[in-house]
């Protein structure tokens, strides 16, 4: 079920956008005229990815600067990812389906 979150055009001024839905951390992003959101939360410590550095569709946690692409979750250096200890399935943040509808954001949970 889809739930509205922001609208659209609030979310391309701020770029990116933290809400809590259902209890889970959200980080919502602008990225190309599309939105994508993630958990908010580092696969390292765990600190929230919303504090860091959003650029080009790459958020950059702001405790270890672990870059991170928004659209697919995936973690970007494998080298910080091996220095961090990151096991192979921490290499990613979950991902939720998002929708652009009538200038409303809505995530699928």
């Amino acid at each position: 079920m889809f739930l509205y979150v922001i609208d659209w055009s609030s979310l391309q001024e701020r770029g990116k956008f933290r809400v809590q839905v259902k209890n889970r951390a959200l980080l919502i992003c602008a990225v190309e005229g599309m939105a994508y959101t993630i958990l908010d939360k580092c696969p390292h410590l765990g600190f929230p990815l919303s504090l860091g550095k959003f650029e080009n569709g790459v958020i950059q946690c702001k405790e270890h600067a672990l870059e991170i692409n928004v659209q697919t979750g995936t973690v970007l250096n494998i080298q910080k990812a091996d220095f961090l200890k990151l096991s192979e399935f921490d290499r990613f943040v979950r991902t939720f389906p998002t929708k652009i509808e009538d200038g409303k954001v809505y995530v699928d949970l």
